[in-house]
């Protein structure tokens, strides 16, 4: 499947105060919000010691989502015409099925990871990983408030063709926690891509005084949280309450510009 979505991060104002406000939305244009979801995420990401999923452009994950597990495995990051991203993503149910369907996949492409069928344990994830010889490289926390995004011009429309999320994100860097607050337009359909320009447009009008396209995938973003954090150049940036400053985004923009 092909991923698109566009990220937006919170340039001034109150966070609390610019989160009632998308909170409380229920139409834009011809986009209609429905009420709020929770969500909670405990992803997982993997890499040989060789870092041979980063050299071939591959995001492997293990997800928790609220009670379910999942094995994702994303591509190479494209910018599209609206600002944000398209990718390849393949998500499953965690099961020795997707597992080797995956392992296949990048065996394909080159990614020589070790599996035999004795690896995979069903009820332990990382058991499954470390028999495999991969490794952690990034934990993340996301408390996850998302809508449901249709098009009330469209009769017969199925509903929902994407999502609005507010992921309020918890990187974990040195025995420290780091904030992160993004917010994602998703497409969920390939029906309505065409109004993915559209949608971007009208929310980017409505907000576009305290908010901006952020570039970069959250697995980027929090490899370079860790490297800035660990030199020192964000001690600064960081809240007392733990989150990022503004200007921390332009330092991390920098960074993974020159990387």
């Amino acid at each position: 499947m092909l991923e698109s979505e566009v990220t937006f991060i919170i340039t001034s104002g109150s966070d609390d105060d610019v989160l009632a406000k998308i909170k409380s939305l229920k139409s834009i244009g011809e986009y209609l919000f429905s009420p709020i979801q929770q969500q909670n995420i405990e992803d997982i990401y993997l890499d040989t010691e060789e870092s041979s999923l980063n050299a071939h452009h591959f995001a492997l994950r293990i997800r928790i989502l609220n009670d379910q597990t999942f094995i994702t495995l994303k591509g190479l990051d494209q910018p599209n015409q609206w600002g944000g991203i398209n990718r390849m993503e393949i998500e499953e149910p965690w099961s020795q099925a997707s597992l080797e369907n995956i392992h296949s996949k990048l065996k394909d492409e080159g990614v020589m990871i070790p599996y035999e069928k004795h690896f995979f344990v069903q009820d332990n994830p990382i058991a499954t990983i470390t028999n495999m010889q991969l490794l952690v490289i990034q934990k993340r926390d996301t408390h996850r408030t998302k809508k449901d995004i249709a098009i009330d011009t469209i009769d017969d429309s199925p509903g929902k063709f994407a999502e609005l999320a507010i992921d309020s994100c918890k990187y974990y860097v040195r025995n420290n926690t780091i904030k992160h607050l993004e917010i994602e337009l998703e497409m969920t359909s390939n029906l309505y891509q065409a109004h993915q320009g559209s949608l971007v447009n009208n929310f980017m009008n409505r907000y576009k005084s305290i908010m901006q396209i952020w570039p970069h995938n959250k697995l980027s973003t929090g490899k370079a949280i860790n490297h800035l954090y660990s030199t020192g150049e964000l001690s600064s940036l960081i809240r007392d309450n733990k989150k990022l400053d503004p200007k921390a985004y332009t330092l991390i923009d920098q960074y993974l510009s020159i990387t």
